[in-house]
């Protein structure tokens, strides 16, 4: 998560950088042309300026105008020439022109290449005194103020780029440190321990998280008590049926002859198909836990009869009368495996609580629209 926040950050950054750069050098480029454009016309209309009165007395003294001119101020100066035609004659040039040759240039703006260095030139020839100023620049200098400018650019960048990442990563770390104490939270929990986690520092960006986190450990909590219960429910539900099964059983072991074990054997098959759907019943009841069960219209009487059918062996096994009474016809609405398992759980408890030799009777009645 991390890196990909950091290379997220870095990315566009890196991309913005040599946008930037292009734009610059490009700009740079284009105004600082013009400028050395304009001041080289400026040079050459002052040069002309001031030469008009010199000839006007005279031809110029090559000598007084080296004193006059050839002094050097700067070091970029030796990248800047000038010359001056009287006719077609070259009466001055600076030191820095004076491998130029005696070749004119076309009046205006151009560039020439001299000696493997390329050299930007204004031409400006006056026809009322006969002279032409040449000034020219050796384009070194304006590549390297633009090399100046766009290193002036991309050198803060540059260091900006290679400290933001690391310090991003930083306060990533310390922004995420509650999402990590979170996550060891929850991977240290012992699996039965589903108490929420307590909201009280979480920021509010983790918040959701929690509070989603904390959701599940109540379903998960609803889940657990509902597989709790199911499981003792089932356990319940077939003990009966197993204890009926055992006791048809030690009685068929008992069984005088053939003829005497034909309906034991009937009774055990149908204790096992009881504990079959019985069974069947229990698992329909867990996958329908959360769903609403189908429900109809039930024969009370029928329900109780079926139910002390089944329990019926394991009354005779512990020497107790199972006897029906009174049963109302009346049908109620409501879920039939629910209700016979409600019977069934009345008639085991009461099996299961009786003294040896007592009497289970199962009867109804109806009062007052309750059963």
């Amino acid at each position: 998560l991390r890196r990909r926040f950091c290379f997220t950050l870095v990315q566009p950054m890196l991309v913005t950088l040599v946008v930037m750069g292009l734009a610059a050098f490009y700009s740079a480029r284009l105004e600082i042309n013009e400028l050395y454009d304009a001041e080289l016309a400026r040079n050459a209309r002052i040069m002309l300026a001031l030469m008009r009165h010199e000839v006007q007395e005279g031809e110029p003294d090559m000598d007084t105008l080296y004193e006059r001119f050839g002094q050097v101020g700067h070091s970029y100066e030796k990248h800047i020439a000038i010359r001056m035609w009287l006719g077609e004659k070259l009466f001055y040039h600076s030191k820095s022109a004076e491998h130029f040759g005696l070749q004119h240039v076309i009046a205006g703006f151009s560039t020439k290449e001299i000696d493997g260095e390329e050299w930007r030139f204004f031409v400006l020839p006056d026809p009322d005194s006969g002279l032409t100023v040449e000034a020219a620049e050796n384009y070194h200098i304006r590549q390297d103020i633009i090399h100046k400018i766009v290193v002036s650019i991309f050198l803060p960048a540059l260091v900006l780029l290679l400290v933001v990442p690391p310090i991003f990563w930083m306060g990533l770390r310390l922004g995420i440190r509650p999402l990590v104490r979170l996550s060891q939270e929850v991977e240290v929990r012992n699996p039965d321990d589903l108490k929420p986690i307590a909201e009280g520092k979480t920021p509010q960006e983790i918040l959701p998280l929690t509070r989603a986190i904390n959701q599940l450990l109540a379903k998960l909590g609803v889940a657990l008590y509902q597989e709790r219960r199911f499981t003792d429910l089932a356990a319940h539900e077939l003990k009966t049926p197993l204890a009926v099964i055992k006791t048809l059983t030690q009685s068929a072991q008992r069984a005088p002859n053939q003829e005497a074990l034909v309906p034991i054997l009937n009774s055990l098959n149908d204790a096992a198909d009881r504990a079959t759907a019985m069974t069947s019943q229990l698992l329909t009841l867990a996958r329908l836990d959360h769903e609403k069960l189908v429900e109809g219209d039930i024969a009370l009487d029928d329900t109780c009869r079926q139910a002390a059918a089944e329990l019926a062996p394991l009354a005779l096994a512990r020497g107790l009368a199972m006897e029906v009474g009174e049963l109302p016809a009346v049908r109620l609405h409501g879920q039939a495996d629910m209700l016979l398992l409600a019977v069934r759980n009345l008639l085991d408890n009461a099996i299961k609580y009786s003294p040896a030799g007592g009497r289970v009777q199962l009867s109804a009645a109806v009062e007052a629209g309750m059963v």
